[in-house]
Order: structure tokens, then sequence, then C-alpha cells
């Protein structure tokens, strides 16, 4: 049943027994303080398997490949201008000087952090370490006489001579091949290891060998003085099922190899411990990950772009799914951008279909591809729960004439299940030349139709880098704030833009002179109901956030929070995948650290409190927290015999006896409404700003063996703002 208080509509339902399952749990967020995490740590080897044969390896300072030609240590060199990688392929094994026969090319079987080839003549076993690999040669055979294994040696490192043992450098670094042993039970003898002309051979002669197996144990670690990884480009996601974020970001290995990585953290910002995993370690170049969630699928999509050799370097845009459940297994690597089509992609981005109803939900996945110079056009793909494109053409969202378009964005998430017309919105920057660059925007319906393209800036200036929040609940209208960077002079502005059942106009704001916000990386989402924007404070340590409530012609500011960072911020608001209202992820970077800070969004101040107007043993208890467009729930406990409801209304300021024992907790003066004939009862809030401020209450009762008024037992009364 819908009431009417005070002016505002409160959706107000009841039911007899447990508080409903669908109700979100939003204790959490409890409090509007930011709430930041420990760092990250890198503490276990990490493994992947992308989908092509091929697996690979990551410790603290090296990563490694192994496919059916063999292996490759990569040593980490951040200063190198490009990876230095020492290849090793088993060319010859000799026993006796006979040499004898071997599968060249193997498959590699991983089981934990071990890696084996098995070559029939010899196995080839790597032991993996987070700051070295143990590579074994294990013969066998019967045969008598020296055993010689022979390695082609394939690298841009040099064998440095000068040095003891076998050292493999550049300026930068490189890798250092430890001594070679044979294992005898539980002793080790060395023996001889000779590099010459790319061939690396390892000796054991006959008197050194022992009883059955030869076993040749030589180890490679990293030689560097700055294998530390700058980090960049974090961003997170919300899985409301699970309540779990995904944090995914990258790091430098060389100048032209950067890795993405995962990590999971649970609905109060915590770490979770052991659920680091990458989205890509191989030696390609990945950047600017991505991340979105699709609730329905318990699923998140990371994307990004990847310099391809395949595709003569140009870079193409691949996805990877990650599980929110179970295993959090990561998905194979799908291409998400047309081969066949020319030029270069970069820039992705990605948002989620918010539903879990009835229909498709899908990811979109949004990009920049430049042909020329002076062309570059906007590419979409819908991308399904399996982590597969929907359809065979990519979305030609802006493909119009010889103009270049960038930096585009889209929604984090498209309102589905809070909106009436569920819509992504994509903004992006065209340039017209040197001075001159203006923002513009579409939207695309879960269908993948794309909307008439709208001017969010069309003034002779250089508008750039716009941000685009998820979706509010506007009337009939599903409403946007989009945000951007103006140059001349460096201001912060937006627009509010409405779209369906149509077109509504745009609204203009110099977040500057209205908020104070300076106009460096600027973010913004929304929670359905109110705008958080970020940008960088007047300190470069310092990230600003602003909470701002769409008033039907302006903005009006209802928080103002600050926090430690370095500038790149990004926000994720947990209502963009489905989860609660009043909850946003705010990744950052902290000495290039990645980390996520948790954000209400909602105005300051006391929520709830409890006025003393019991009488007899009668209890209630509420979670939730009132935020415009969250949910409150209230129960009663020792009601005995009695029969329970509730009373809501407005909330007085003192106690109001009622007879001898008890009080009412509810002004007099406002309508009073009662809930019979139930023990639970919950309150949801509408996103009205009207509401702001306004104090309501619940009391229970139960009628039977009271005392007060020929029957009645009163509870407390839950007084609560809203906020």
């Amino acid at each position: 049943m819908k009431y009417t208080l005070l002016g505002c509509a409160l959706l107000v339902s009841a039911s007899v027994g447990q508080v409903p399952t669908h109700i979100a749990d939003e204790r959490a967020f409890a409090t509007n303080a930011l709430r930041q995490t420990s760092p990250c740590p890198f503490d276990r080897v990490q493994h992947d398997a992308p989908g092509d044969g091929r697996l690979w390896a990551h410790g603290a300072d090296w990563k490694a490949s192994f496919d059916r030609e063999g292996f490759t240590f990569v040593p980490m060199l951040p200063g190198a201008p490009h990876d230095f990688a020492l290849a090793l392929r088993v060319s010859a094994v000799r026993v006796g000087g006979q040499s004898l026969p071997f599968a060249a090319a193997a498959s590699p079987v991983r089981d934990g952090d071990r890696v084996t080839f098995d070559r029939g003549a010899v196995r080839e076993v790597y032991d993996l370490a987070m700051h070295e690999v143990a590579q074994s040669f294990v013969v066998d055979t019967a045969l008598p006489g020296d055993v010689e294994v022979e390695l082609s040696v394939a690298s841009d490192l040099v064998e440095d001579g000068s040095r003891p043992g076998l050292q493999f450098t550049c300026e930068h670094g490189g890798v250092g091949y430890g001594d070679a042993f044979v294992v005898r039970g539980a002793e080790k003898a060395a023996i001889a290891t000779h590099f010459a002309a790319g061939r690396l051979r390892l000796c054991v002669p006959a008197a050194e060998r022992g009883e059955g197996l030869v076993v040749i144990d030589p180890v490679l670690s990293t030689q560097s003085t700055s294998a530390s990884a700058p980090t960049w480009s974090p961003d997170a996601a919300y899985d409301a099922t699970n309540d779990r974020y995904l944090v995914a970001w990258q790091t430098e290995f060389s100048a032209t190899d950067h890795d993405i990585w995962t990590e999971m953290f649970d609905g109060n910002g915590v770490r979770i411990a052991s659920t680091g995993a990458p989205i890509d370690i191989s030696t390609w170049d990945a950047g600017f990950p991505r991340v979105a969630d699709l609730d329905a699928a318990d699923r998140f999509l990371v994307v990004a772009s990847f310099a391809d050799p395949s595709f003569g370097g140009n870079n193409r845009i691949y996805g990877r799914t990650r599980d929110a459940v179970g295993f959090l297994a990561v998905g194979p690597v799908q291409l998400l951008s047309d081969p066949n089509l020319p030029g270069t992609n970069g820039t992705p981005d990605v948002g989620a279909d918010s539903g879990t109803g009835a229909g498709n939900h899908d990811w979109l996945v949004v990009w920049s591809n430049r042909t020329t110079i002076n062309d570059s056009n906007i590419h979409g793909r819908l991308v399904t729960a399996t982590g597969q494109p929907r359809s065979g053409n990519v979305l030609l969202i802006e493909f119009a004439g010889t103009v270049f378009n960038a930096n585009v964005q889209v929604s984090k998430g498209n309102g589905n299940g809070l909106v009436d017309h569920p819509l992504w919105c994509v903004v992006y920057s065209r340039y017209f030349g040197a001075t001159v660059a203006q923002v513009f925007c579409r939207t695309v319906d879960p269908d993948g139709v794309i909307g008439a393209e709208v001017p969010c800036d069309d003034s002779q200036n250089r508008s750039l880098f716009p941000q685009v929040s998820s979706p509010i609940r506007d009337g009939s209208s599903t409403r946007f704030l989009v945000t951007f960077e103006r140059q001349s002079p460096v201001t912060a502005r937006a627009v509010c833009v409405a779209f369906a059942p149509a077109w509504a106009g745009t609204n203009y704001f110099d977040l500057t002179s209205q908020f104070g916000m300076i106009g460096q990386w600027l973010r913004t989402d929304s929670d359905g109901v109110r705008f958080v924007v970020a940008n960088k404070g007047f300190f470069a340590t310092v990230v600003e956030l602003r909470t701002l409530a769409w008033t039907g012609g302006g903005l009006a500011l209802h928080d103002q929070s600050s926090l430690q960072s370095d500038v790149e911020t990004e926000i994720a608001a947990c209502r963009s995948s489905g989860g609660p209202v009043g909850a946003y992820a705010i990744t950052s970077l902290l000495g290039s650290i990645p980390r996520l800070v948790r954000y209400g969004g909602y105005t300051p101040g006391a929520a709830t409190n409890v006025l003393p107007t019991a009488c007899g043993p009668l209890a209630i208890q509420s979670t939730g927290f009132p935020a415009l467009g969250s949910t409150m729930d209230f129960t009663l406990s020792n009601f005995g015999s009695d029969a329970p409801g509730f009373l809501f209304g407005g909330a007085a300021t003192l106690p109001i006896p009622i007879c001898a024992t008890c009080s009412l907790g509810l002004r007099l003066d406002l309508p009073i409404f009662f809930l019979l004939a139930t023990s639970t009862a919950s309150i949801t809030i509408p996103g009205s700003n009207g509401l702001v401020g306004q104090q309501f209450a619940m009391q229970g009762f139960g009628y039977g063996t009271g005392a007060c008024l020929s029957g009645f037992h009163l509870s407390d009364t839950i007084r609560f703002t809203i906020r």
C-alpha cells in the first residue's frame, strides 16, 4: 500500500514471518565515512590459461610461458623499452654420445606450481616460486656413459662472460642461470654447464651418475635492481548476489608489456584473501582495463585494449569473464572488436544490464576505432553472460564522415529494474582542429538500438574527457549526468540529459562556480537516486567527492567528502549492477597501490535512534539505512500470544503518555498508519529530495494480554531521519 505523509509518498509493506529475502542488506553502509582497504599483496605465483593452449605463470619479478615448443622466461625490467625474453628449447639428449629420440613438441601440464613436459626420453619439469624457477631434466635411461641435455637459446639478452656462472643480461638487468646440479637421492653434485653459439649444454659425467634416473637441476632468476611494477588504471564493479567487488588494474612489466590483474573485496570493502587472478600476463601489451558486473549471471566482464601481433601490432579489444561465485573462474580470452575493420582500437569501457528478470541481460562494450590521423569512430558490442558477442557485427555507434571522436565512455549500468526505459548512455569528445572539442552522446537500448546523437557541449572551447553516470528515474524519463573538463579556462562542467519516452532536453551546470570543483579528473556515477561526482582536489594527493541531487531543474549538494589518493579515481555505484542505493565503490591509487574505498553518497548526520516508549516485553529491531531509494526493515519479537502490529508516522520529540505505563513515540498532529497482524514491516523510501532531513517513526504493538488501553503492549519507538 502507498501512504502519503508530510506531502511525500512512502511505500509501506508488511508480511508475517521473516524479513523478505529480496531486501538488500545495507548494514555495510550505515556510515558515510570513507573506508579504505590495506594494499593488495601479490603473495603467490599466479597462473593463467587464456584458451590458446599456452600456460602462463607470473612470480614477483618474472613471468614465463609454456607451450608445445618449450619454456620462455621473461625477467621483469620496468625501465626496459621492451621485454627481454629467454626462450629455452630442448634440442638434443645424448647418453654415451648416442642421441636419444624425444618429443620435441609436447603439451605442458600444470599441477599447482609445477609444470611438466613429458618428452619421452626426458621429462622437463619447472617448479615455480615467487623469485625463481627451478628447471629440472629427468632422463630415464639404462645406457651407460655421460648424460648431456642440450638446449637452444633464443634471446635479445647477451651472455656476460666476464661474470661467474651464466648471466644473460642487458643494460636494464637480465636472467641469472644458476649452477646446474645432478641430484643423487638427498645429495646434489655440481656439473658442468657450457654455453656457445646459442646452445646451452648440461653435462653429467658417467662417474657422477647415481642409480636409476638422472636428474639435472639448474635455477633461473631475475637480475634487476628495479623490479617493482608501476600501477594504474584501477576500476571496480559490484556483484549484488554475492555482496562482493572485483577490482581490476594494470601494471608495467616493461615499456611495451603491461599486465591486467584482478582481485576481489567483500561487501565491507575488505580484501578477500587468495582471490587475485590475472586477466593478462602474456607478453602482449594490454591496457585500460574496465570492469562491469551482470548480477543476473553472477559474473564480471573485464575488457582491455591489446596490442595484437597478429593484427600488425595494432590494438584490438578483448574481454574475459570472471565468476563472482564458486571457484571464481576466469573465462577464455574473447575478441570483441572486428578484425575485418581497419584501424587501431583503444580506450574501451563497459557497462552492464542491471536487470535480473526475464529477457536478455548483456554487457555493452564501447571503444574508439581510429582509421586515419583525422578519422576515429565509436564502436560497441553487446556481450552475453558467457562472454561471447551477441551478434557477429559490431555496433557502429558513431560512424559518420571524416571526424575524430575519442574519450568514449559508457554508463556503468542501464537502469534495468529501476527506470521505465533502460538505456546506456555513450559519451565522447569530437575534435574540430587544435582548439575546439565538443561533447556528444548517444543512447543504446538493451536490444542494441542506437539513439540519435545529442550535443552535450557545443561551445567553441576544448571540452574533454567526458564521463557519464548510470541513470536515475525522473518521472517516466531516464536521466543521466554527463561531466566533462573544459580547458580554457580549466573548469568542471556537467549537463543533465533526459531520454525516453522522448528527448527531454539538456540542463547545463558550471560545477566549478556552483560547487567549487576543479576541472581535473572528473568522474561520476549514480545510485539511481542521486549522482556522485569525484574530481582532483586542490592538492595533488586529494580526491574530492560530492553527492548531487537532481531537483527537477538544478543540482543540490547533499554531501561532500575527500580522500587521500593519487589522481586516478574511478566510481562504481553498486546500484549500477543491481545492488543497493547509497553505496559506491571508489577505486584509486595510493603510492601505486590499487585500493577500494566505500562511500555512502547520502547526506551526513545521525540516521536512527530509539525513543524509550515500551511497556512489557515487546521488542523492536530495524535493519537497513534510511537513505533515499533504500529500504528499512522492522521486526517484532517477544509478543507471545498477542496479535502483533505496527504504528507508522511522524516521529515525536518526546514520549507521549497514553496510559500509566505506556507511551506513544509518534506525533499525534500527523496521520498514523496501522499495520495489523504482522511481525515484520518494510519501509521503501522514494527518491524524492524533499524527504531529506525529515524524521519518521515505527513503533510496534501487541494486542491481547496487555494492560494498556484494554489489552495493548507497546514497544520502544525507532525514529529515523531520511538521508
